[in-house]
């Protein structure tokens, strides 16, 4: 999380230190209605697809069952997968699925995006987490 770019007096060289670990990964799962953000999990690892389902058994199901609203998610295995539609559909919950590669269609790629650059721009130390 370090910004490609550096300024500098002119003639000098920018110097900036660059951590050479990979460090730990974080994964950030939200969902943004018309009013704000609904719901947020962050957590240590990748998203896998008994870890997504159970993320919607206990707290997107109970948001999105029997109502008009859509939830609309993007086409990673974890998701765009039988199991998830077949507990959706048990649920009479509505959703969709993004085409292949649409971040602009998706303001959650836009909101973190601009979280990540923020993030890099604070040159925030991150080998104590």
């Amino acid at each position: 999380m370090t910004p490609q770019l550096a300024r500098s007096d002119k003639g000098e060289r920018a110097y900036s230190e660059r951590p050479t670990s990979q460090g730990t990964h974080y994964t950030t799962i939200g969902i943004i209605g018309h009013d704000g953000m609904k719901f947020d999990h962050t957590f240590q690892g990748f998203l896998t697809k008994a870890y997504f389902i159970t993320l919607l058994k206990v707290y997107i199901i109970p948001m999105f069952a029997n109502t008009n609203d859509y939830l609309i998610m993007d086409n990673c295995s974890s998701h765009n997968n039988e199991d998830v539609r077949k507990l959706l559909k048990e649920n009479n919950v509505n959703y969709l699925f993004l085409s292949p590669y649409s971040p602009e269609y998706n303001p959650i790629d836009t909101l973190g995006l601009k979280l990540k650059i923020m993030l890099k721009n604070l040159k925030l130390d991150t080998s104590f987490f």
